[in-house]
């Protein structure tokens, strides 16, 4: 074992066997069972209790402009600064810096509205800042203020696209695209968030930094961490997207024929990505779907001009690959992967879990949960998991296996 808050594995197997089926409320037992070892979790009051959060008052809002040579088609060679947004917390004029966490937005939303909404109780990385983390999100090329060569030519979106949705605004008629490419591959992807790594590194003076992917960033930094062992500590995946048959090489042609950007309206991204996920009574807040679209459009000033009245999300096309069963059993730091029960986009985490190399890895089955879980009545519960993993490397005092919370964060060992 890493650590020696951990139970032996010996400990963890009776502790697996006895309470499969059991919640895990009564510590007196628990403790019995793995022989007086401690780090196990009794409740998601003692969970809360662990995390001693600071006062708002010293949390600090930092902007980086990371520099970079890009690799993305368009503008390949070009110098551009890559967008990071920081929430770190000072004390007696002084910045902290346990512990370096990066967050990666996933397809639809740029960093910022995942990770830091500014809304209570939805701010993710405000949570983490409070706990003693230094807490990072970044966007990639193609989202929010970071580089979108080609993408502000509304005649580079589909035509279909063009036809459908911005059609009187912004364009009186289709037009054919001035790029007709898709925008990113993996490995620009990779090459952005290894730039923005090693700044990081190299700014907090740590050798590794812990990464947290929610959906299609979850590909990405599970992808990323299996390449990179060296520069990642622990790697949280939040309804990580994942394709265990997924090509391990790039396309022969690169870049691939195609569109730069895809638009979608409001109505249509939450159709697709939430909706169907909504199945318990206040599992979603009065208001946030309207919230968290000004939030969206206010990273995209452009889109925000196009459509509907509401404006359009802009999204970069992509060529993946690398993301598969080969990737995810090289991985080999701490996982823990984490997503709804009624998430209707990620679907195969228990697939994923299964593949994982690590010895260290743990699924937690949320209920009450869609695919957008941090904007819903879990996100407390689900930012008290994170700061317990990235601060323990385990889940209930365990370094592996599968677990179902409930909408009080108790914990549940499951199959």
């Amino acid at each position: 074992m890493k650590t020696a808050d951990r139970p032996t594995r010996g400990a963890r197997q009776m502790s697996h066997h006895l309470h499969r089926t059991t919640t895990l409320l009564s510590a007196v037992a628990l403790l019995a069972a793995c022989g007086g070892e401690k780090g196990l979790l009794d409740s998601a009051a003692t969970l809360q209790a662990d995390l001693k959060p600071a006062n708002e008052a010293n949390i600090l809002t930092i902007e980086h402009l990371v520099p970079h040579i890009s690799t993305v088609p368009a503008n390949a060679g070009a110098g551009v600064q890559l967008s990071v947004h920081e929430r770190v917390r000072e004390e007696n004029g002084r910045i902290e810096r346990p512990r370096v966490v990066l967050f990666l937005h996933g397809n639809t939303f740029p960093g910022v509205p995942g990770a830091d909404l500014r809304l209570k109780p939805y701010d993710w990385m405000l949570a983490l800042a409070k706990a003693g983390f230094d807490a990072f999100t970044m966007d990639q090329s193609g989202y929010g203020f970071s580089p979108r060569p080609a993408m502000d030519n509304p005649c580079n979106a589909d035509p279909a696209q063009q036809a459908s949705i911005l059609i009187p605004r912004p364009l009186s008629t289709t037009c054919p695209a001035t790029y007709p490419f898709r925008f990113a591959t993996a490995q620009t992807e990779w090459d952005e968030i290894d730039r923005v790594v090693d700044y990081l590194r190299a700014l907090r003076g740590v050798e590794r930094i812990d990464l947290v992917g929610w959906s299609v960033g979850g590909r990405r930094a599970g992808s990323y961490a299996a390449g990179h062992p060296d520069k990642v500590g622990k790697l949280l995946l939040l309804a990580p997207v994942y394709t265990a048959t997924e090509s391990s090489a790039p396309p022969t042609v690169l870049p691939q024929p195609g569109f730069p950007m895809t638009v979608a309206t409001r109505a249509a991204t939450y159709a697709s990505l939430w909706t169907p996920g909504i199945r318990c009574e206040g599992q979603v807040e009065d208001g946030i779907g309207d919230y968290i679209w000004d939030a969206t459009t206010a990273f995209d000033p452009v889109g925000r001009t196009w459509g509907p009245p509401e404006g359009v999300t802009r999204v970069r096309t992509v060529n993946y690959w690398g993301w598969n069963r080969a990737a995810a059993g090289a991985l080999s730091v701490p996982v823990l992967i984490i997503s709804g029960e009624f998430d209707t986009v990620a679907r195969t985490t228990d697939a994923l879990y299964g593949d994982l190399g690590t010895a260290d890895k743990l699924h937690v089955l949320v209920q009450c949960a869609s695919h957008l879980m941090p904007w819903e009545m879990q996100a407390r519960n689900l930012h008290n998991l994170s700061i317990y993993f990235l601060r323990h490397g385990t889940v209930a005092g365990l370094d592996q296996g599968k677990f179902y919370m409930d909408t009080e964060g108790n914990l549940t060992l499951r199959e």
